[in-house]
């Protein structure tokens, strides 16, 4: 992974700033589902926590993508840190007064933070078209994989310990306090910015300029979106399966922690291979190949009832899903049009967030009908059969352009 990158004044402010953030939104997750469940005790109520993370990507995901495309990204991003951080100084307060309706406070704050992580995510991923070179993507890509998956699994670590410790509310003002620190590193940097002209549209022609756009875009760019739509059959189903593999190996919760963090073990060291794989990057019907490999040992992750062995497959699966990751968002960026940048990374959000849910209801039911490594050697084999697909054809459309432009220089 080159150095250089990271001494890069601007990039170094906006990789800080998704450090801390990511592990306050890690310890976040703890802190609210702890609160949810101690309060509860229900299942259900979890779910809501979900459907209230789930619902504004759905409704903002694609405006956010036109504001991103159209507005200041370093403001867009500091007054969505901004919000996030005064919107849990309210919780902290009615929480620590003792509002009755402690419950309902905490399923309207998680709902108005996926609002603005919504308008967050579109600007980041075009700020790191705009601040880094088309050369560097790649390595701009794995710095920042390598910040998701650690402050994941520093800061559910971290937060199981806090919430324990410190409680509920202390957790809340750590991530309040990660919020306010990441505005002020964004507020430090220096993002270009050229001003647009406002042009009076509604969405739904901003949508279909952008499905016009998508119909002319390099098919690199149109097969990595497919990618990213089919790997969910793969991902979704993740943590049902460690769930019934710990069971199985007997080793229970200790069993499920140790799957997880050989996973996040995986995508760290799949940011730092990737780099070094940088010349392969011009071809994405490589991904294809990461992503068969990651589906191969996640179900051989499900054939043995032992922990070392199910650990091991994990931290595979997790390399190449993290690799997988870094190669799409960097074709992605490096293929799409500044002007559409942001409303192809909200496609990108919704391909990511919306599918899995859906999937992994019918892959539970799948699973009480034909067992879990059936159930996963099925939904492994639909992912590689459509990624193959994908694969084949872009590649006879590739074809079919050398051909044209071979006789076009004949004539």
């Amino acid at each position: 992974m080159k150095q250089q990158i990271i001494f890069n004044r601007n990039f170094a402010f906006i990789w800080s700033a998704s450090l801390l953030s990511g592990i306050g939104d890690s310890i976040m997750s703890i802190a609210v589902l702890w609160g949810v469940y101690s309060f509860t005790q229900s299942p259900i109520a979890l779910g809501i926590v979900t459907l209230a993370q789930l619902l504004p990507i759905i409704i903002f995901s694609f405006y956010s993508g036109v504001l991103a495309d159209t507005y200041s990204t370093k403001k867009i991003m500091i007054y969505s840190d901004i919000a996030r951080f005064l919107l849990l100084l309210f919780l902290i307060i009615f929480w620590s007064f003792g509002f009755n309706s402690k419950l309902i406070l905490l399923y309207i704050t998680v709902f108005f933070l996926s609002v603005f992580s919504s308008f967050f995510d579109p600007s980041f991923q075009t700020t790191i078209k705009q601040i880094v070179r088309k050369e560097d993507l790649i390595n701009a890509n794995s710095w920042f994989q390598f910040s998701r998956n650690f402050s994941r699994l520093f800061g559910l670590m971290l937060g199981g310990i806090l919430v324990e410790t410190l409680g509920i509310v202390n957790s809340f003002i750590i991530n309040a306090l990660s919020f306010l620190i990441s505005a002020i590193l964004l507020f430090l940097s220096e993002i270009p910015y050229e001003k647009q002209a406002l042009v009076s549209k509604k969405i739904s022609h901003h949508f279909i300029d952008s499905l016009k756009y998508l119909k002319t875009a390099p098919n690199t760019l149109k097969q990595s979106l497919w990618y990213i739509i089919i790997i969910n059959f793969s991902v979704a189903p993740l943590s049902i399966i460690m769930t019934i593999l710990a069971d199985k190996t007997e080793y229970d919760s200790l069993g499920l922690g140790v799957f997880n963090t050989a996973l996040a073990i995986g995508s760290i060291l799949g940011a730092f291979f990737a780099p070094k794989l940088k010349k392969k990057s011009k071809d994405s019907s490589i991904i294809f190949y990461y992503i068969t490999f990651y589906c191969t040992f996640v179900f051989l992750a499900t054939c043995f009832k032992n922990l070392f062995l199910g650990s091991l497959f994990f931290f595979l699966s997790g390399v190449f899903s993290s690799v997988t990751l870094i190669f799409v968002n960097t074709i992605m960026q490096r293929d799409t049009d500044i002007k559409f940048i942001g409303k192809i990374s909200s496609f990108r959000s919704m391909a990511l967030r919306i599918p899995p849910p859906i999937i992994a209801l019918v892959y539970g039911w799948v699973v009480l009908k034909l067992g879990l490594i059936i159930s996963t050697l099925f939904i492994q084999l639909i992912t590689l059969s459509l990624c193959f697909i994908i694969k084949i054809k872009y590649k006879e459309r590739s074809d079919e352009k050398c051909i044209v432009s071979q006789s076009s220089s004949i004539k």
